[in-house]
């Protein structure tokens, strides 16, 4: 998934389920940015160090991803869960739509409850970014491993020409990629097939030199399942702010609009969402475009000097020193980031390989 479900479609669900406007935006907001915090090197601010999490890995640093670290660290505990609890490499790690660690999480995050606010806001999208990939990452798993390599991949229905172009686009970009060293890690041999909603489409794996499993997947109606589900565990979380419901009926044809939506680009589909719900953040005027530098300034006093690349494999800090303004641990970004490093934690009692 991209943008466009994990910020618009997360806010537009929770405001939706009784969050209020600015709840809604933070936990959107959080659920979007696991996909944008890439660096996870220590920074000093006001002299001070922290640490912040990479919860994400740009496409040039998959080439590393054979490490067990990068699988631990990010691909396992943000974006391709195991069904199950993983304790060896024979262990199941496709991920399932909401599968038993996927209810496990959600029980966690539940039962945190409103002790710090801000920190559980950003928890609750954190978590809800990571259970809605298992919709869209479905079939693939978040290891270095022979069952993610895609062979033969087929676009069937949705977007026009731009599944035939996305195809040759991801066959160009393999076999770059494959001069190298072969990548059949999370779903980068599919390219952005499972990120698209409104695409259906189908791919045959090598299997080991078999015959292959396939794997056919229509993304509206696995995205649909996915805000279904989204939305009624929302409505049955306490608020602590609460705010209006509006009943899943008054929002399922907008959520059907936004999904059937075939515009290529992400920032599109999730402006769709945005100005089709407009109407449920009159306060805001509407729910604002996403700005993944909002929370980094607001910290920092500037956008963090990120290096996407091989964030994972560098054991030294970046050694900036940022001049923070005054009450940085009480910022939102300050609060992803501990939400995140306890998502990572907790995964680490039910995967241990």
């Amino acid at each position: 998934m991209q943008v466009d479900m994990h910020y618009g479609a997360t806010a537009v669900l929770a405001r939706a389920a009784g969050f209020n406007e600015q709840d809604a935006q933070v936990i959107g907001y959080a659920a979007q940015y696991v996909d944008d915090a890439q660096d996870g090197r220590d920074i000093l601010v006001n002299g001070q160090p922290f640490s912040p999490l990479a919860t994400a890995n740009s496409p040039g640093a998959y080439i590393h991803s054979r490490r067990r670290e990068v699988w631990r660290k990010v691909y396992l505990p943000f974006h391709f869960l195991p069904p199950g609890p993983v304790e060896s490499d024979d262990d199941v790690f496709l991920t399932q739509p909401r599968g038993f660690l996927a209810d496990k999480l959600l029980e966690e995050v539940a039962a945190e409850g409103w002790d710090e606010r801000l920190y559980h806001l950003c928890r609750l999208g954190v978590a809800l970014h990571t259970v809605a990939d298992t919709w869209s990452h479905q079939g693939f798993s978040g290891r270095w491993h022979r069952e993610n390599d895609v062979k033969k991949l087929v676009p069937l229905a949705g977007g026009g020409g731009l599944g035939k172009a996305m195809e040759d686009a991801r066959r160009r970009l393999i076999a770059q990629a494959n001069t190298l060293i072969p990548l059949p890690v999370v779903h980068f041999q599919a390219g952005f097939f499972p990120d698209y909603p409104f695409l259906e489409w189908r791919a045959v794996f090598a299997d080991g030199g078999g015959p292959g499993r396939v794997l056919h997947l229509a993304n509206q109606q696995e995205y649909y399942n996915a805000c279904r589900f989204l939305y009624g565990w929302l409505l049955a979380r306490p608020k602590d702010q609460p705010a209006g419901v509006t009943p899943w009926r008054d929002i399922e044809t907008g959520i059907r609009q936004c999904l059937a939506n075939s515009q290529e680009g992400r920032r599109e589909r999730c402006q769709k969402w945005c100005d089709t719900f407009a109407g449920l953040f009159p306060a805001s005027g509407g729910l604002p475009a996403y700005d993944k530098e909002q929370w980094e300034v607001e910290a920092l006093g500037e956008p963090l000097r990120q290096d996407v690349v091989d964030n994972l494999l560098q054991d030294q800090g970046l050694n900036h020193d940022y001049q923070a303004p005054p009450g940085f641990a009480q910022t939102r970004w300050a609060a992803f980031h501990r939400a995140a490093a306890r998502q990572r934690a907790w995964l680490g009692q039910y995967v241990s390989v």
